[in-house]
């Protein structure tokens, strides 16, 4: 990295920290499978998740039903529970009286559970207060308001969601995890010594102006669940059929070479240095492609929204649109940039995406192109011999 890069990079750091970034609670969660944990007469160890009944992909509100660890809403100290979503260090400890002993004591996971269906913050009956996103973010269905039903002893930074939002997300149980925010609270203490979790609202301090984001960010979510189900329920999977049809197309009319063919290669072949260089080239550029796609998937929504585009006054690209939702071809300009990150996302599994001539020396001109809405075109124009002759001699 240059000292120039080295120096931009430190300094785009800071400013975000200092002026863009807000902090809220959360962290990235881990989705356990739901098989077997929810349900009538099915239990959790010990416990009847959510009374029993199913997790709802869509409530009446809008908001989707998870179950979380309780790590969620308490840490503990040296045994003692505290109710993590305060800020500042001092946080409250969870007790309860017990006149068997004659004083406080902590409380425990089942008591614990209680105060919080009873304060509201989980249940049936709970606001929705939890936004919940995975990255990289490719539409709505990677980014959901959650409302917390019930909670699981600690078994660290776990969430349990309905069936399926697995497949609406795109996710699998390799490695991906979700990340999750949600608002800040103050604790008031009431008559009889407990104490009542309440969001805090003064927008004047951080934590206020956090709650304000994710609040706002919850309803807009909700209202697209409850009237836009067919967005909603939309699986980011169905992109990746775009970019399956056309490496297909490729695949025809650029019949694979004898270099090609050692990524189908068997026995001696796989541990020639050829082939062993040929797959780290493969799985390099699926995980250097993941960047550049999502900026361009963000970027596009900002050209919309702004109407950006070429004048008039360039040679070949004049006149041309980067405000466009579809392409020439009657296809969703966002799904193609979301099939090139599903894409590179799962090229361990399937790297047919160097198929299309997708890596670093030509990521720039193929997010443009499937930007400004040349759809399949765009890789007519990649892999025409002297493009993948200049990828080559660039890379």
């Amino acid at each position: 990295m240059s000292i120039q890069k080295h120096i931009d990079t430190l300094s785009a750091k800071r400013i975000q920290e200092d002026i863009v970034r807000i902090n809220t609670p959360g962290s990235a969660y881990i989705q356990r499978c739901v098989y077997g944990v929810e349900g009538p007469n099915v239990k959790f160890g010990s416990l009847e998740l959510n009374d029993g009944e199913e997790l709802k992909v869509v409530n009446a509100d809008g908001s989707m039903d998870c179950v979380l660890s309780i790590d969620y809403y308490v840490e503990y100290r040296n045994g003692v529970p505290y109710f993590k979503l305060t800020p500042g260090k001092n946080k409250t400890k969870l007790t309860v009286y017990d006149a068997n002993i004659g004083k406080e004591r902590p409380m425990s996971f089942e008591e614990i559970r209680q105060w919080l269906k009873k304060t509201g913050i989980i249940g049936k009956n709970a606001k929705p207060a939890i936004l919940s996103y995975r990255i990289p973010t490719q539409a709505v269905a990677s980014i959901n308001a959650l409302k917390c039903v019930d909670v699981i002893p600690v078994v660290r930074d776990s969430v349990i969601l309905p069936k399926l939002f697995t497949t609406i997300t795109g996710a699998d149980f390799d490695i991906d995890k979700l990340f999750i925010s949600t608002v800040w609270y103050n604790m008031q203490k009431e008559e009889d010594g407990s104490y009542l979790p309440q969001q805090i609202e003064d927008s004047a301090t951080e934590e206020g102006l956090s709650n304000t984001v994710i609040n706002d960010y919850i309803d807009i979510l909700c209202m697209t669940a409850k009237n836009h189900p067919e967005i909603f329920y939309r699986s980011i999977d169905e992109d990746t059929k775009l970019a399956d049809d056309v490496i297909s197309w490729i695949k025809e009319k650029y019949p694979a070479t004898e270099k090609d063919n050692l990524t189908n290669a068997s026995g001696v072949l796989h541990a020639m240095p050829s082939m062993q260089a040929k797959v780290h080239d493969e799985f390099l550029a699926g995980k250097q492609g993941i960047g550049p796609f999502a900026l361009a998937l963000v970027n596009h929504v900002l050209t919309r929204i702004y109407k950006v585009g070429f004048n008039s006054k360039g040679m070949y690209l004049k006149n041309k649109s980067l405000a466009r939702d579809i392409d020439d071809d009657g296809k969703s300009i966002m799904g193609w940039l979301s099939a090139m990150i599903n894409k590179h996302v799962d090229v361990a599994k399937n790297p047919d995406i160097t198929y299309l001539n997708v890596n670093d020396s030509t990521f720039n001109v193929i997010a443009l192109l499937l930007r400004l809405g040349y759809g399949r075109r765009t890789f007519m124009f990649a892999c025409q011999d002297i493009m993948k002759d200049y990828a080559f001699a660039i890379n």
